[in-house]
C-alpha cells in the first residue's frame, strides 16, 4: 500500500511539473506613453514592456501612420530594443503640421502586441 502512495505522489508530481513547463506563450503586454517633445519634424514617444507573455521580446519601439488611426509594424516604425521595460524612440523625418497616430509595439514569438494609439500633430 506505501508503494502504490509513493507511486501516485510521484506521478502527481510529475504531472503538475509537466504542466507548468507546458504553459503556452501569448503575446507581449505594452503600454503607449505619451507623445512629447513635439517639433515640426519629429516627436519622443515609447513605451513599456509590462510582461513579455512568457517568450523574449525580440523587438520592440513605436509605429506611426498619418493615414491609419491604428498603426500596424506594416507602417513606419522605430526599433529600440528587446526585452520587458520602458524604452523612448526619437520618431523623426515627420511632415510638418501634420497629423499622426502612434502607438508602442513588442514582439515575441507568439506574435506582435500593441498598446493604445496616441494623435499628435506636429508642429508648424
Amino acid at each position: 500500500m506505501k508503494k502504490l502512495i509513493k507511486l501516485l505522489f510521484v506521478l502527481f508530481v510529475g504531472v503538475i511539473l509537466i504542466t507548468m513547463s507546458c504553459k503556452k506563450e501569448s503575446t507581449p503586454s505594452v503600454k503607449t506613453s505619451d507623445v512629447t517633445g513635439i517639433e515640426q519634424t519629429s516627436v519622443i514617444a515609447g513605451g513599456e514592456v509590462t510582461d513579455d507573455g512568457g517568450a523574449d521580446v525580440t523587438e520592440r519601439g513605436v509605429c506611426y501612420s498619418r493615414t491609419d488611426a491604428n498603426p500596424t509594424i506594416a507602417d513606419s516604425k522605430t526599433t529600440d530594443g528587446t526585452g520587458t521595460g520602458v524604452f523612448e524612440s526619437q520618431v523623426t523625418g515627420l511632415l510638418n503640421n501634420t497629423t499622426y497616430y502612434l502607438r508602442a509595439y513588442a514582439t515575441n514569438s507568439a506574435g506582435t502586441a500593441y498598446g493604445a494609439v496616441k494623435e499628435f500633430k506636429t508642429k508648424n
